[in-house]
């Protein structure tokens, strides 16, 4: 136990000299908790840290609200800071309000906390919570209807032999809508054809999907583990059960509802997390939704492959019904962009005189759109129409971008936030907030 708390230190003081930490500073963050509360319902609340590096002491950690205010839990802090002591914060506006509240009592500024990072990572593991340590095996059995499985699995095991991955790649979103079930523009991406991952994941919208795109980015680039990706997930994902934790569970579970396995062994479950990352059991509702968009999406993929080898040629619409115990369930499939297709396409491969605007990939001598071509029509189409921003400022933006951003952004307008005023388009670069010039109005389009 004495060592494996000292190496928690040894680490925390790496890191502080990492962060230029001054000695005797205390330092103040908060974080998700590396457990679960199940109940009344599932959540996972979050930890909040004060540490005095000087003395390597724990001065509070307790647990708070997920995503609790800024100026809540800065009064929080507020009350266990001695005066006189440096603090250092990681979040600007907790910063600001400490100041307000504290006065000069406290000298307040602005950094990188690794060490909170650090202790938390001890407290996981000393709770037996940390990676590599005693993980439970889920269940896999819920309280869903039979039924409600059964025509599940059923249609999990049409959905395998169809193979719809073959046709269509993740970067190839599809607009679904089930609106019985509330879903209106979900984003589903199909998933298979890398030979890795398999099935479906499915997201409330594109916005949803660009956010739990970036968290993968910003995972990858940075030390700091993200708390997750910040949006609900919906995932039917197809695994031989000896890759799972529980899986015979899980293949005992589909055999007593009629699931056979293909020829890859594979067997379908669904997975469920909030925006907080906090998983939660399958209803009877999510086989039946599950059910509809393995359905719908094998039968378009199946009726239209020439969608996913190019550009769009035609603006596909498709509405069916699927059976479900319960009732018939009506989807509707589309491309995800709901957008003109000869604008898509000129976009895409440009018409006449006017030239492209998306940098599409090839596949052969045929262009394709990736899905980072979809974020970015995405990204001009709601410019143009929800902000009534004229077509002709769309290059301006462009180059803006292609200056602020040279070499390792092929699509900024995908990697990048943009903020609008008006009819004002803004990008935060280097901290500040940088408007595409007004005179920039006057250039053309094309």
């Amino acid at each position: 136990m004495k060592r494996r708390a000292r190496g928690g230190r040894d680490r925390a003081d790496r890191a502080s000299r990492t962060a230029g930490a001054t000695r005797g500073e205390w330092v103040l963050g908060r974080r998700p908790a590396p457990f679960i509360i199940e109940k009344p319902a599932p959540y996972r609340p979050e930890l909040r840290v004060l540490l005095d590096t000087g003395t390597d002491r724990m001065i509070a950690l307790e647990p708070g609200e997920p995503v609790g205010s800024a100026l809540e839990f800065a009064l929080w802090a507020a009350g266990k800071v001695r005066p006189g002591t440096r603090l250092r914060v990681d979040e600007q506006e907790v910063a600001e309000a400490l100041r307000q509240r504290l006065g000069g009592e406290v000298e307040v500024r602005e950094a990188p906390t690794p060490e909170v990072d650090w202790a938390l990572e001890a407290f996981a593991e000393y709770a037996g919570e940390a990676e590599g340590g005693p993980v439970r095996e889920p269940e896999w059995a819920d309280g869903a209807a039979p039924d409600a499985k059964a025509g599940f699995y059923d249609a999990a095991a049409r959905f395998e032999r169809a193979a719809p991955w073959e046709k269509a790649g993740d970067g190839q979103v599809l607009a679904v809508d089930v609106p019985e079930m509330g879903w209106t523009g979900a984003c589903v991406s199909l998933l298979g054809q890398a030979e890795e991952t398999f099935g479906l994941l499915v997201l409330r919208s594109l916005a949803d999907y660009v956010q739990f795109v970036r968290v993968g980015d910003a995972f990858a680039e940075g030390p700091r583990r993200p708390p997750g990706p910040g949006v609900p997930l919906f995932s039917i994902n197809f695994d031989r059960p000896r890759d799972l934790p529980g899986g015979k569970k899980l293949a005992k579970e589909a055999r007593a509802h009629g699931f056979v396995p293909g020829p890859r062994g594979r067997v379908p479950y669904i997975l469920k997390f909030g925006a907080d990352s906090v998983p939660t059991p399958a209803s009877t509702d999510d086989y039946r939704l599950a059910t509809a968009f393995l359905v719908a999406v094998y039968r378009f993929v199946e009726r239209h492959p020439d969608l996913f080898v190019g550009p769009p040629q035609q603006q596909i619409e498709e509405r069916s019904v699927v059976l479900t115990p319960g009732g018939g369930l009506e989807v509707v499939v589309t491309q995800y962009l709901r957008m003109p297709k000869a604008t898509l396409r000129a976009w895409a491969v440009g018409q006449g005189d006017f030239q492209p605007v998306l940098s599409v990939q090839n596949r052969g001598r045929v262009p394709l759109l990736s899905f980072v071509n979809v974020v970015e029509a995405y990204v001009l189409n709601a410019l143009r129409r929800e902000h009534e921003i004229p077509l002709r400022k769309g290059r301006a933006v462009l180059r803006l971008l292609n200056r602020l951003f040279p070499g390792g952004e092929a699509h900024p307008l995908a990697d990048r936030d943009l903020l609008t005023e008006g009819r004002e388009v803004f990008v935060e670069h280097l901290g500040a907030l940088v408007s595409v010039p007004r005179c920039s109005v006057n250039l053309a389009w094309s």
